[in-house]
C-alpha cells in the first residue's frame, strides 16, 4: 500500500502544461508584455540631461553632434506634449548646427542667395550642400519637415517656406553625385539606380534603424518626411519639387525598406503630379507601370518581382 501511494504522489509530481486559452493564462500574458511608462520625474531627468549634453557639445565646437543631439532632445519634448515652445526650439536651433546658418528658418533665403551670388553655378540646393554636406542637409531635411508638419500648421505661408526649405536639402543630396539630373523635370523619367546603396556612391547616411553614434538617420523617417512634403507641396500647387522628392522616395521605399504598398502609393502620387504637370506621356507611362505590376520590389531578396513581358511591351506600344 505504502508502495503504491508513493507511486501515485510521483505521478501526481509530473508538470502539466498550462491551458493557453484559459483567462489565468492570457493574465500572466498580458502583465508580461505590458510595459510601464516612464515617470515624469524620469522623463525630466532624462531631458535635461540631453540638455547638459547638448550644452557640451556647443561649448567643444561640435556642432554637428550638437544638430542630433539637439533633434533627440527635441523628439523628447514633442512626444511629451511640449509641442509649442520647447519642440520647436531645440529643432529650429538644431537645424542652425546642420546647416551653419543663425536663424536659419527666417534667413536662409538671403544666406543662400549671398552664397549662390559668390559661386559660378550657384543655385540654392548646391548652395546648402556646400554648407551641411551630405549628412548635415540631410538632417536638415528633416529637421524643417517636422517643422513644417508638427509645428507651424497655423502660419500657411510660412509652411510652405519652410517646406521648400526641406525640399531644395532633400534634393541637394542628389548635388552631391554627377549622374543624377539637375532641373527637377527631368526627374519625371529618372529612377535611381536600384542596385545603389546609397544615393551617394561611397556615403551611407542612411541606415535601417537609429544608429547611436550619430552618423545616420532612422529611414522611416526619412520616408515619412518625405511623404509629407511631396503631399503638402502638390497640395499648394508647387508641383516641379515635388519630382526629386519622389525619386528619392521611390529608392527608400524600394531598395531600402522593400515596402510594396509604399512604392504604389508613392507611383500613383507622382501620376497625379504629372498630370497635373501636362505631362501626359509620362503619366501614362507610370501608370502602366503599376497596372502591370512592374517594378514592385521583392520583401526579402534584392531586385523587383518579374513580370509577363507580352502585356508589359503591348502597355508601351499604346504609350508610346
Amino acid at each position: 500500500m505504502a508502495i503504491a501511494t508513493e507511486s501515485c504522489t510521483s505521478r501526481m509530481q509530473f508538470h502539466v502544461p498550462m491551458d493557453v486559452s484559459g483567462q489565468t493564462f492570457i493574465r500572466k500574458v498580458k502583465s508580461h508584455n505590458q510595459s510601464e511608462a516612464p515617470s515624469i520625474d524620469w522623463l525630466g531627468v532624462f531631458i535635461l540631461t540631453c540638455a547638459t549634453f547638448s550644452e557640451l557639445l556647443e561649448s567643444d565646437k561640435q556642432q554637428r553632434l550638437r544638430a542630433h543631439a539637439l533633434h533627440e532632445l527635441g523628439n523628447l519634448h514633442y512626444h511629451s506634449g511640449n509641442t509649442s515652445r520647447a519642440a520647436f526650439t531645440c529643432w529650429s536651433h538644431a537645424l542652425d548646427a546642420a546647416l551653419g546658418i543663425s536663424d536659419c528658418l527666417g534667413s536662409w533665403s538671403d544666406a543662400v542667395a549671398r552664397a549662390a551670388g559668390k559661386e559660378a553655378s550657384g543655385d540654392a540646393s548646391s548652395v546648402l550642400l556646400r554648407l551641411g554636406g551630405v549628412r548635415g542637409c540631410l538632417l536638415a531635411a528633416v529637421l524643417a519637415s517636422k517643422i513644417a508638419q508638427f509645428i507651424l500648421t497655423a502660419d500657411f505661408a510660412v509652411r510652405i517656406r519652410c517646406s521648400v526649405l526641406s525640399s531644395m536639402l532633400f534634393k541637394a543630396i542628389f548635388r552631391a553625385s554627377l549622374p543624377h539630373p539637375k532641373a527637377d523635370v527631368d526627374y519625371a523619367r529618372y529612377e535611381v539606380d536600384g542596385g545603389q546603396g546609397s544615393p551617394v556612391p561611397g556615403v551611407e547616411p542612411l541606415t535601417p534603424s537609429p544608429t547611436p553614434s550619430g552618423g545616420s538617420l532612422d529611414v522611416g523617417t526619412i520616408v515619412s518626411c518625405l511623404s509629407f512634403l511631396a503631399r503638402h507641396l502638390h497640395r499648394a500647387g508647387l508641383l516641379l519639387p515635388v519630382l526629386p522628392l519622389l525619386a528619392l522616395y521611390q529608392h527608400l521605399v524600394c531598395s531600402i525598406c522593400r515596402d510594396v504598398q509604399r512604392s504604389v502609393e508613392g507611383r500613383l502620387l507622382k501620376v497625379n503630379v504629372l498630370t497635373d504637370l501636362a505631362l501626359f506621356g509620362d503619366a501614362s507611362r507610370e501608370m502602366c507601370t503599376v497596372l502591370l505590376g512592374e517594378k514592385l520590389p521583392l520583401p526579402v531578396f534584392p531586385g523587383f518581382r518579374a513580370t509577363d513581358s507580352k502585356p508589359a511591351a503591348a502597355a508601351a506600344a499604346v504609350v508610346v
